[in-house]
Order: C-alpha cells, then structure tokens, then sequence
C-alpha cells in the first residue's frame, strides 16, 4: 500500500485471529487474559509465523494477533500456566524484542470481549478512539469498485484489504490532528471547491456521481486539506530536500501508527487482511 498524501511505501499486513475470552474444552471452561506487547524487528508476513511458534511454544498460550504496521502483538493466555513477562521474553530470545503494554485480567478481557461483540454488529472496527461504522466501509468498498473495476484484479479480500488499509491511514492521521488541534476553515474548503470546479467542465456531475452529493465530497476535502496541513506543520513542504522531509515524516507515521490501538470486529475484513502480505524473511 502506498500513503496517499506522500507516495510512501509501508509493509502492511495484520494478522488477526478470532477471539474467545473464554475457552472451551470438553464440558468444562477455562478463563484467558489478554497481554498486549509491543514488539521491534517485525517486516513481513513471515514474521507473522515466527511469533507464533515461539508463542505457540509457551504453555498456556492461546490465540496470538500480529499487526505488523503498529509492531503490536496481542496473545490470549491462560493466567495458571504463564505470565505477560514470560511471553516477552520467548519473542525476545526468538529474535524479536519485546515489552509488555498492556494485560486484560480474565474479568476485564471477557469485559472487552462482549463490548466488542456489541460493536461488531454495526461496525467493522476501530482505529484509536474512532469507530468506522458497517455502512461508511461499505460505502468506500462501493466507490472502489466504481473508481476501478480491476482493481486489486477483481480480488474481493484485496479490495476489502486497500479500502481499509486506505481508512486506517486516514483515521489515524485525522485522529492525530485533532489531537493537535489541526483547523481547516469552511471558507478554504469552498476556495479548493471552486479552483476545482473552474479546471474541471465536468465536476458537478462527478462530485455527484461518486460522493452523492457536494455536502459528502465537501466533508471529505476538509478531511484531505486538514491532513496536509497537519503532515506540513510537521515537516514543511519546499524547504530542503525533499527526500529527507519524506524520511523524517515516515518516521514520525511510524511513531503514531505504533502508539494509535487499532481493533477490526468484522470477520470478513479479518480474513481478507489475513491473506494479504508476502514474505520477506529468510
């Protein structure tokens, strides 16, 4: 995938599993808690299967998630068997430095569970506190398809893949500059509006075909100019090289990607990221 607002290339691939707080064996139940780490040196899918053999390797440990883009590994765990620190330390010793962020005990991670349950019903997931409702994907899934009829090749899971892919970035980056409170006024958006409509005869009918409408297309071009003013305040564009303005802005991406939780409810978008990605360990 590359960024959209500076062409950058970023090894995306998550590794999502479905989750179960509370496992069932026979006719009995065991309660699992949930350790979130924070990992270094993950690049492709390969690493993907690394972790969980050496997860797999720890007894007691169950399901194990790896989102390569945020360097996050979260792994189910039955608390009598192991601990949070020891899971740390087999990715550790497996080539994968790892710390502990965050630990769910058994009550507050069937807690979590259940709420994301409930959202699941009408939302596909959640990038840091910003929840992307069933009808909004789906919508993008849409424009996708129409801006593109083979696009990812026809493939479903690669369409599903790019338009999250596409949200993530998005919602990550306006997440951040409302954060930094960001402001782009109405009257700028009208401004590119109207530059728009003069260099283009057939705007109108475009705006309307793929947005629906100007009020739709008006929300999304603040959202865009409020990303690129957001990216130059953090490093200003036509000062210097632009190469090193490009790494010190990938840098910085990176750095918020990896402190920015992302959740993904839906099944479907769960198994179509799965199959994406490629290998490039040896």
């Amino acid at each position: 995938m590359k960024l959209k607002y500076l062409g950058w290339a970023l090894p995306v691939l998550v590794g999502l599993v479905a989750w179960g707080a509370i496992a069932h064996l026979g006719g009995g139940s065991r309660a699992l808690a949930l350790a979130e780490l924070q990992v270094e040196n993950l690049t492709c899918g390969s690493c993907i299967k690394k972790i969980r053999k050496a997860l797999g390797e720890v007894k007691g440990t169950e399901n194990v998630e790896v989102d390569l883009t945020s360097g996050r590994v979260k792994a189910e765990f039955e608390p009598e068997k192991t601990d949070p620190d020891t899971l740390a330390r087999a990715l550790s010793e497996a080539g994968y430095p790892a710390v502990v962020k965050q630990v769910f005990s058994p009550a507050d991670y069937l807690d979590l569970h259940r709420e994301t349950g409930r959202l699941a019903a009408t939302h596909v997931g959640r990038i840091g506190d910003r929840l992307i409702s069933v009808e909004d994907f789906e919508r993008e899934l849409g424009r996708m398809r129409d801006l593109s009829a083979t696009a990812s090749g026809g493939d479903e899971n690669g369409l599903r893949r790019e338009v999250w892919l596409m949200i993530q970035q998005r919602e990550t980056l306006l997440g951040e500059a409302e954060r930094l409170k960001v402001l782009v006024q109405d009257g700028e958006v009208d401004a590119r509006m109207n530059e728009m409509r003069q260099g283009m005869p057939e705007f109108d009918a475009l705006v309307a075909e793929r947005f629906g409408g100007e009020q739709d297309f008006l929300r999304q071009l603040k959202e865009e100019l409020t990303i690129r003013r957001l990216l130059d305040e953090q490093e200003p564009s036509g000062k210097g090289d632009e190469g090193l303005r490009h790494a010190r802005l990938n840098e910085w991406y990176r750095q918020l990607v990896a402190r920015t939780t992302v959740e993904v409810f839906d099944p479907a978008l769960r198994s179509a990221l799965l199959s994406g990605g490629g290998s490039c360990c040896p």
